[in-house]
């Protein structure tokens, strides 16, 4: 719960910057200079909401990055409980190849461990709002 917590009030100050200082005409162009930006590709999960996964399968990790554990394997149509995308590691999953670094907070039932709900990630590519 307080992942979720800093993950919705991270998205609150990007947003409140973002009206404040609008973007300018020196905006990142280069991927080693977007590093921190989202790329926004796939789901968002703009209203706390669900998102379903739209390829064949996709691993949820504990972390925001494919180097974190896999706790669950979601399958096309399902639907996973979210909350709004927050950046992570880079990835090149279920997007032909593009780069992207956006991840969905998901709350998951982890293999094997029916005592209750825990935080999962998805990369944003391979979900739809």
């Amino acid at each position: 719960m307080k992942k979720k917590l800093c993950a919705a009030v991270a998205v609150g100050a990007a947003l409140f910057a973002a009206v404040v200082a609008p973007a300018s005409a020196s905006a990142a162009t280069t991927p080693e200079a977007a590093s921190s930006q989202t790329l926004m590709i796939g789901g968002r999960c703009v209203d706390y909401g669900y998102v379903r996964v739209n390829t064949a399968a996709v691993n949820v990790y504990t972390g925001a990055g494919t180097n974190y554990s896999v706790v669950k394997v979601a399958v096309r149509g399902e639907y996973l409980s979210c909350w709004p995308i927050i950046v992570g590691n880079t990835y090149r999953l279920c997007s032909n190849g593009v780069i992207a670094n956006g991840w969905i907070p998901v709350d998951v039932l982890p293999l094997g461990r029916p005592d209750g709900v825990r935080d999962g990630y998805v990369p944003s590519t391979c979900v739809t709002d």
